[in-house]
């Protein structure tokens, strides 16, 4: 099983159909299946090793598109790099994974550049440029290096099929670990997918989140499944996306909580061009915040809205159904299709409803261990079922609620504090957009809780606070507060943690506010 068997499947159904664009270009399936065939040939005939792997460093684009399938044609790893990374953070990469090429945008040149000069990272081949001609030496122009291999040959098996790409985990808690991800678990969860989101034939996927992810690498593969059209736009911008919803009247698209928050927020009245024109949205990375869902449900009435959780590791966990937004807030949802989940406590059983335990998935989606660490492997498994951390709880009717991080929770005077329970009981107010719980270190307490906050008020972050903590139990309330213009975060959204966790502690004495 192969993801360019995807691509194979719909060229030969859809042949003419459109099956990609970006603001310069477009592709019919036939089209599509050729270039990625002519990548695929131009990969094979590099001098590459079967030990090496393939960089990809590219904003959103067809080109990108056409790469992902033509190295799973070439039976070759992927290796997904974020632009957004510092040239130290993406050669750490580039070593881990023993890269050989760099598929990168011409405008990137100085980061790659950079990466060979300070770090004596060198190409064991040709490195291949998007988007112009290359200034540097032993790299190559994209499109000659397809061209000559002919475009529109005829699709040919892949010489191995097991790994798609190797997906490195955030790095929020230390150097980051690079996942391998199969060819199989992203074929079922594309399949999966489809059926639980409801897409249809011949539908547009509106695509403004960075494919370098694993969320909306899944989304790339979507409309293959269905006959649908990819319609990439280079980065989010909400009033492209509303313009693009126009011209494409039934679509869906995946995006992550910031950028939800910011099609609510936007004077252009986004949401109301949007409106029974974007039909599925389905969003992932974090919680959406219950002010930005309010608006968004009551502006898009007809919209399916849909909030997964899942991990680099496990793939698609569960789901939030749109049936469910309204009765079962801050939730995770149910299983996803073909996935089993446990909850367990210390002692390795499955604890009651309503208590918190280590959450733990078994399904077709799960990774096949960390690059080169056996030990962090086997910590991530138990019994067939992978885990990454996190804690959580069922309800009575099987729903599931990310309480936090085992490495975020607070251990304060020896008693357990999730900063989501806070965090979710601040966002309530109506004046507080954002907020971050941490813990730092007390002589006292162990440790104590500090939260940072975005708000859109202009009344001391002090008495925001006050107004909306009061269902919390006192020793868990913020000791310290700080009022920020934005939290940090990573590429997906993902919230930074550990650095707030280091700005806390490295702040003087605290401030009560409440007790």
């Amino acid at each position: 099983m192969n993801v360019a068997g995807l691509l194979e499947s719909a060229r030969l159904r859809y042949g003419d159909r459109l099956a990609v664009s970006d603001a310069s270009r477009s592709l019919t399936y036939s089209e599509y299946s050729g270039r990625a065939e002519a990548v695929a040939s131009a990969l094979r005939s590099s001098g590459l090793g079967s030990s090496h792997r393939v960089a990809v460093l590219l904003h959103n684009s067809v080109e990108y598109a056409e790469v992902i399938f033509g190295i799973a044609l070439a039976g070759l790893t992927a290796i997904h790099i974020s632009y957004r990374l510092t040239p130290a953070e993406m050669a750490y990469l580039l070593e881990n994974s023993n890269v050989g090429m760099i598929i990168y945008d011409q405008e990137l040149e100085g980061v790659v550049a950079e990466i060979r000069e300070r770090f004596g990272f060198e190409p064991a081949v040709s490195d291949v440029v998007v988007g112009g001609e290359p200034q540097l030496e032993r790299a190559v122009a994209y499109e000659g290096w397809i061209v000559a291999q002919g475009l529109g040959v005829p699709s040919q098996a892949p010489t191995e099929i097991g790994t798609f790409y190797i997906g490195y985990t955030s790095g929020t808690t230390g150097r980051p670990k690079g996942a391998v991800i199969t060819h199989e678990s992203r074929v079922l969860t594309a399949t999966m997918a489809c059926l639980e989101y409801g897409f249809t034939d011949g539908e547009t996927t509106l695509m403004f989140t960075p494919m370098h992810h694993g969320g909306p690498l899944v989304f790339v593969l979507t409309p293959l499944v269905v006959g649908g059209h990819l319609r990439v736009m280079r980065h989010f911008d909400e009033e492209e996306v509303a313009w693009n919803a126009l011209q494409y009247p039934s679509s869906n698209a995946f995006a992550v909580p910031t950028i939800l928050t910011r099609m609510t927020d936007s004077p252009a009245d986004v949401l109301g061009q949007c409106r029974d024109r974007l039909r599925v949205i389905v969003s992932n990375a974090a919680p959406l915040a219950t002010s930005t869902k309010e608006t968004l449900l009551s502006e898009m009435p007809a919209v399916q809205l849909h909030e997964f959780y899942g991990s680099t590791e496990a793939g698609i966990v569960t789901n939030l159904r749109p049936s469910d937004q309204s009765r079962k807030l801050r939730c995770a949802g149910q299983p996803f299709l073909l996935n089993h989940v446990e909850v367990l406590g210390d002692d390795g059983n499955e604890v009651a409803a309503g208590e918190v335990g280590r959450l733990f998935s078994r399904s077709p989606y799960l990774f096949g261990g960390y690059l080169n660490l056996p030990e962090a492997t086997a910590s991530a498994y138990h019994r067939g079922m992978v885990g990454v951390g996190d804690l959580a709880r069922k309800d009575e009717e099987g729903f599931i609620y990310i309480v936090d991080r085992e490495s975020d929770m607070i251990l304060s005077g020896g008693v357990n504090i999730y900063p989501r329970e806070i965090e979710d009981a601040l966002l309530l107010h109506p004046d507080i957009v954002e907020v971050a719980v941490v813990g730092r270190p007390s002589r006292e307490w162990g440790e104590e809780v500090v939260a940072y906050l975005v708000t859109n008020s202009a009344r001391p972050v002090e008495q925001l606070v006050a107004e909306a903590i009061g269902d919390v139990a006192p020793y868990k309330r913020p000791r310290q507060t700080f009022q920020v213009e934005s939290l940090p975060r990573n590429s997906t959204g993902k919230l930074l943690k550990r650095e707030l966790r280091d700005q806390a502690a490295a702040t003087g004495t605290p401030s009560e506010v409440s007790t």
